[in-house]
């Protein structure tokens, strides 16, 4: 990646989003269950560099995170505009790779 062309502390949600997802939707079986303010998380970029970043995630109520067996799912999108995620050769993330997910363990 050409890491040349944003600054790390410069990453943030127009570059990508990074949010937990339920597993098979587990929340939805409690009405009063707020997503938003449960699996609200921090993120920062504290490294990058050639094709790894390593983001500093802080979870507001990390005992809500995979609280059932299987474990909730954590998704990392790039946002397809962002110039900020090129390759050497000045070529952007193909569709395909847009997204990554990751168990998210207990």
């Amino acid at each position: 990646m050409n890491t040349g062309l944003i600054k790390i502390d410069e990453i943030n949600e127009a570059h990508m989003i990074i949010y937990a997802q339920p597993f098979n939707n587990w929340h939805e079986q409690d009405p009063h269950f707020d997503i938003e303010k449960t699996l609200n998380q921090t993120w920062n970029v504290l490294k990058y560099e050639n094709d790894r970043m390593l983001i500093d995630l802080t979870f507001m109520n990390p005992n809500q995170i995979s609280p059932k067996v299987d474990q909730d799912i954590l998704v990392i999108h790039f946002q397809n505009s962002s110039d900020a995620f090129r390759s050497e050769d000045n070529l952007g993330l193909h569709q395909d790779y847009l997204s990554m997910q990751h168990g998210i363990p207990k």
